[in-house]
């Protein structure tokens, strides 16, 4: 009699957890066979109908191994529905005015989930070119997933501050020195992420980047007097980014 009230209890409380979308019962069978579902009819000791999908079966409970309680296997793929997300990627920016600069890219991204579409974090990243040019930028980091799926298209939108080193040529003593220049950076972005686990996904994105910079520097004249000169350029170019989030 205890075993059957047990048995019974178990059963109900599946049923209401079940209802709220949260988890499915999962029949396993003797035979190896696993029925993901809901038990719409239990006989005890005697047998049990379970609905998957549209399908109904029946079994014997001499046929059945054991019966849990599982999150559905879909949203085990769905990622963070709310709370802290990290990004790391890696990409390359073609800048096709000025020399065609091609910079090699990698950031970090630090934020906060607020539900399974809308996410808002920090990042820093570091860029490289063969040309002796680097770029330190710093950012807010906002990002919008489409649907709350395994694979889902998503928008990112970088703002922030960029710092570019380079080195520039002094005229007059036919010498290089390394020179700081200081700017915005703006990256809007589109892509797709693929969940491989519930805590690890994989995205790749093409972006549109852009970086300001404001430049000053010292002119001369033949009367010995000098000024500084202030000025601010804009270049842009396309971005391909892949990145791994946990």
């Amino acid at each position: 009699m205890k075993k059957l009230l047990f048995s019974l209890c178990f059963l109900f409380a599946c049923t209401i957890v079940f209802a709220q979308g949260k988890y499915e019962q999962v029949v396993y069978l003797k035979n190896g066979s696993v029925i993901h579902g809901l038990i719409v009819e239990y006989v005890p000791n005697a047998s049990i109908k379970v609905k998957s999908g549209p399908n109904l079966f029946a079994y014997k409970m001499d046929e059945i191994e054991k019966i849990t309680l599982e999150e559905p296997a879909a949203s085990v793929y769905e990622g963070k529905s709310k709370g802290y997300y990290g990004i790391a990627q890696v990409g390359l920016t073609d800048f096709p005015a000025g020399g065609n600069l091609a910079m090699a890219s990698i950031s970090l991204i630090n934020g906060y989930q607020f539900n399974r579409y809308v996410g808002l974090g920090l990042g820093i990243g570091g860029d490289i070119s063969t040309h002796k040019v680097y770029n330190m930028p710093v950012f807010a980091d906002l990002r919008i997933n489409f649907l709350k799926t395994r694979v889902t298209p998503f928008v990112a939108i970088d703002l922030g501050y960029n710092a570019q080193f380079t080195q520039t040529y002094d005229y007059y003593s036919g010498d290089t020195k390394p020179q700081v220049y200081h700017g915005m950076v703006f990256n809007p972005s589109l892509g797709v992420k693929v969940g491989i686990s519930k805590k690890v996904g994989a995205s790749l994105a093409l972006g549109y980047k852009m970086l300001g910079v404001n430049a000053s520097y010292t002119s001369y004249s033949y009367y010995g007097y000098s000024s500084t000169v202030s000025s601010f350029g804009l270049s842009h170019g396309i971005t391909l980014m892949g990145a791994i989030h946990f």
